[in-house]
């Protein structure tokens, strides 16, 4: 399979006819012909006796074609092609994703779709019950191949990233990769059809020892989460319940305030489900399914350990029990969207929404009014 991933990784998802992937892959072809499928049939196809040189296809009557010298005068006599040696064969995402999952011993998704850049999620693999982590495939495209793989890391917090090759895979990709929790795994070494046995871990800093900070508040008898109003500041997030208030800097709890268009994760999240939007929870989305689980996280652990579920399942999704101060809320997320406010990254920090959300992230989510 090795010549596969090179012609994959050199071709990207246009492929090329039949002939060239029969004259590329050789004695593997039959075996690779589930990870390809017929796509159309093409104009032009480049002339096999005599590399370089391009041929126009002219159909006859019979399905075949004919192939014609660009050059003038022409470099050869016609040449007879069969229609299947002129049909374009592209990459079969569901079959790739058949394939490594077998392989890798990851679960495939049912239905893989291709993705706007150069990642695609095919599957996910179970590192314990509760707990997948996604896998995602890097097919090339037009950008230059080390910042494409920069920018998919970024994209893919805390998953599997496999790479066709080692093409662009250089030591500050690699670097990155652990920064953001990213097990790369190149397809075409000795090592890269191997089963799964561990998921990625992040990088963490040896002698240090992460701080234990102590939730708001400590739950009192008759207390619940309907008693509870949240403020987005920007200072901290205020909570106040029953007379009782409190503030916590956005730092102390692993959230940083980054320059840009959009706020972190948590605070857009929770600013939406606080204007009674509902979010709900697509199997086939990773990052949606974890949202709900990130923001409980994070409210148990920084504001009140109640052992009482802080959303409800509504019909159309997840919606809250608590209060967000709306008015204030809003008016704080758009002054932080103007100010630049930056502090450095917990790489120990069990959350996942660290980092800021790029606008497709967030339409992602599949979120409907009340």
């Amino acid at each position: 399979m090795t010549r596969f991933w090179q012609w994959l990784d050199q071709l990207g998802r246009l492929g090329t006819v039949r002939a060239s992937w029969h004259a590329a892959l050789g004695d593997e072809f039959a075996d690779c012909q589930p990870l390809l499928r017929a796509s159309d049939v093409v104009f032009s196809i480049e002339d096999p006796e005599w590399p370089g040189q391009i041929l126009e296809l002219e159909p006859q009557e019979d399905g075949s074609f004919l192939g014609f010298s660009q050059e003038i005068p022409s470099h050869r006599r016609p040449l007879a092609f069969k229609r299947g040696e002129c049909v374009r064969l592209v990459p079969n995402l569901k079959g790739i994703a058949g394939f490594l999952g077998r392989k890798l011993g990851f679960t495939p998704a049912d239905q893989p779709k291709w993705g706007q850049g150069a990642v695609h999620e095919i599957g996910s693999f179970d590192v314990k019950p509760g707990d997948p982590r996604p896998v995602h495939l890097f097919v090339p495209n037009l950008n230059p191949r080390e910042a494409s793989i920069k920018a998919a890391i970024c994209d893919v917090e805390s998953s599997i990233l496999l790479l066709p090759t080692r093409a662009g895979f250089t030591q500050d990709v690699n670097t990155l990769a652990a920064k953001f929790a990213v097990r790369i795994i190149v397809l075409n070494s000795a090592r890269g059809l191997e089963k799964l046995s561990i998921a990625p871990a992040r990088s963490k800093i040896r002698g240090t020892k992460k701080k234990t900070v102590p939730p708001m508040f400590t739950p009192k008898a008759g207390w619940g989460w309907t008693d509870l109003v949240l403020s987005i500041e920007r200072d901290g997030l205020r909570c106040r319940i029953h007379g009782d208030e409190r503030i916590q800097p956005w730092d102390v709890m692993d959230i940083r305030l980054r320059h840009g268009r959009h706020p972190t994760r948590i605070l857009r999240i929770l600013g939406d489900l606080g204007m009674g939007k509902r979010l709900t929870q697509r199997r086939s989305d990773v990052n949606d399914r974890r949202a709900i689980s990130d923001v409980r996280k994070f409210l148990k652990t920084y504001v009140m350990p109640m052992a009482d579920d802080p959303f409800h399942e509504f019909k159309d999704g997840w919606g809250i029990k608590f209060t967000v101060n709306d008015r204030i809320g809003r008016r704080q997320v758009a002054s932080m969207e103007e100010d630049e406010v930056a502090d450095s990254p917990d790489e120990d920090s069990p959350f996942t929404y660290q980092d800021d959300i790029d606008p497709e992230e967030i339409a992602a989510f599949s979120i409907r009014r009340t």
